[in-house]
């Protein structure tokens, strides 16, 4: 629990001054995206301001992951390619020492936990559609493992299988939410 909270901090304070010097750019482009100049009035009616709150959040925890995957400087250069050799060392390990469980709290669960606000907002935003979701989730993951090899950070396989089933419980959280928002309008 508190490896958690300590990378929490840690993702919100290192990605912090980035996002404050990015995000003005991101709400002008999307100002001038939302009001162009010859037609404000009759545009500002059929914003949907939900759905660019949804953008503006992703944005946002995209700039923050970015920063935590490409410019905090990595530990070791290791490219693994073969699928659940990580997952299944690290289980294993978990169970014979503190420093294991350890590892296995911050790589397996952190690598499905840091993905399932993506796949949450990915839900929202394109409409509860399961398919484009997990392929927008398991998109941007390889991309951050594919950009990661020349930048020599560990690429590993079993970081995209984790983080696409992050993306995939950030959907069915996504739908759970939304089944209980329709149940409580029915009563």
């Amino acid at each position: 629990m508190k490896a958690g909270i300590h990378f929490l901090y840690r993702f919100l304070s290192e990605g912090l001054p980035l996002l404050l010097s990015v995000l003005p750019i991101y709400i002008l482009l999307r100002w001038q995206t939302l009001f162009p100049m010859e037609r404000t009035r009759r545009i500002h009616r059929r914003i949907d301001w939900y759905r660019e709150s949804l953008l503006l959040l992703l944005f946002s925890y995209l700039v923050l992951l970015f920063v935590q995957t490409f410019l905090i400087p990595g530990d070791e250069n290791l490219i693994e390619l073969i699928p659940f050799k990580v997952i299944v060392v690290q289980v294993i390990e978990s169970f014979q020492s503190s420093e294991g469980y350890e590892a296995f709290l911050f790589n397996i669960l952190g690598n499905i936990a840091v993905f399932v606000p993506i796949g949450y907002l990915v839900s929202k935003l394109n409409g509860g559609d399961f398919q484009r979701t997990v392929i927008t989730g398991f998109g941007i993951s390889l991309f951050i493992e594919v950009m990661q090899i020349p930048l020599m950070r560990t690429t590993d396989v079993d970081d995209l299988i984790l983080n696409t089933t992050g993306a995939v419980i950030g959907f069915y959280c996504s739908q759970f939410w939304t089944y209980l928002h329709e149940q409580q309008h029915k009563q």
